[in-house]
């Protein structure tokens, strides 16, 4: 029965080691949960921060286009302008060519048409200077529209793939978060089962204890009153042949010779 005890202790201390072993692991498992939900929470900012940043980007990328587009349409309309003054400056030229073949008659006409062609040729020169700077504002403006509109798009690009990866991480994370999760439950139910086999050990332990000391007291008991006995033994000895004693309810009747 004791060496029972003995091996029932060193099993009991085994399994108080391992709930300690199995309570660090838990400890670890939720910290490294807790450690995974501040990642997740943290890659959770950076994808709204990223496809926030990638809206504006669009929107940018949109209006750059509408005025690029407006722009060509601009220069488009000061070309169609620029023709048809050149097809009028023609024109009046024809006139002029007409009309100096009329005669001498026609000297004061030719006179007034070439001042007309002059402040033409001049207004067409003045005004072709301003629709070339214009032109070539305009044109200075695509390019460099242009130009931002490819590094938006680079931009664009850049943080579309970091998102795309913030998202891979997130994912990731949460998948970890998962299976922690249920390491971390699997693991608190063998704790249960291993504190709740803790308990019955103890309570069988104490259960030994009892009929143990119960045991000791039957066999103290039992000892005292087998003493008892011997000396009632001695005593009817020493006055008579003959004498009885009672071993667990049987009496012997014994002659001493």
């Amino acid at each position: 029965l004791d060496e029972e005890i003995t091996v029932m202790r060193l099993y009991l201390n085994k399994m108080k080691t391992e709930a300690k072993s199995l309570q660090s692991r838990v400890h670890q498992l939720e910290e490294e949960r807790v450690q995974n939900i501040q990642l997740m929470r943290k890659s959770e900012e950076e994808s709204k921060d990223f496809a926030i940043r990638v809206r504006e980007f669009e929107v940018k990328v949109l209006n750059l286009t509408d005025k690029a587009d407006e722009s060509e349409s601009r220069k488009r309309q000061l070309q169609e302008t620029v023709d048809s003054l050149n097809a009028e400056v023609a024109m009046m030229r024809a006139n002029e060519q007409l009309l100096s073949g009329a005669g001498a008659s026609n000297k004061q006409i030719l006179t007034g048409q070439s001042e007309i062609r002059e402040k033409l040729d001049e207004e067409f020169k003045r005004q072709s200077e301003q629709y070339a700077l214009q032109t070539k504002q305009l044109r200075g403006e695509l390019d460099a529209r242009d130009k931002r509109n490819e590094e938006l798009k680079d931009e664009t690009s850049r943080l579309t793939f970091q998102l795309e990866k913030a998202s891979e991480e997130n994912k990731l994370l949460r998948e970890q978060l998962e299976s922690t999760s249920s390491r971390l439950d699997t693991l608190e139910k063998e704790q249960m089962k291993r504190d709740q086999a803790k308990q019955d050990l103890r309570g069988l332990e104490e259960t030994i204890v009892k009929e143990l000391n119960s045991l000791t007291t039957l066999r103290r008991l039992f000892i005292q009153d087998l003493r008892n006995r011997v000396k009632k033994v001695l005593l009817y000895k020493s006055y008579s042949p003959y004498f009885s004693i009672d071993l667990l309810g049987i009496w012997f009747f014994i002659k001493i010779e």
